[in-house]
């Protein structure tokens, strides 16, 4: 609990992410979203989400990074075609 007063009550700011990230085409047809969530601060752990927008019936793909130091990797697959991905989309 230390860890957690000392960022969220005693700290000040708020996180911000950025994401650097590719679309990747594979043989069989699907897409796959890879890249880098970033952080603003090298210590502040929490779990981020990572959601790909794309075309189709399955349109919303989540994934939950375990953000643990200043930047976590994704990998996202899809059937439709990917039209974006959104850091924290719920803003939890």
């Amino acid at each position: 609990l230390r860890y957690f007063f000392a960022r969220w009550v005693e700290g000040t700011g708020v996180p911000e992410f950025s994401a650097d990230y590719v679309i990747l085409r594979t043989r069989s047809g699907k897409f796959i979203a890879r890249g880098t969530v970033k952080q603003n601060y090298d210590n502040l752990r929490l779990p981020v989400d990572v959601q790909l927008r794309s075309e189709g019936s399955e349109g919303l793909k989540t994934v939950t990074l375990d953000m643990q130091e200043s930047s976590a990797d994704f990998n996202i697959e899809s059937d439709g075609k990917p039209i974006e991905v959104v850091i924290d989309p719920g803003y939890k």
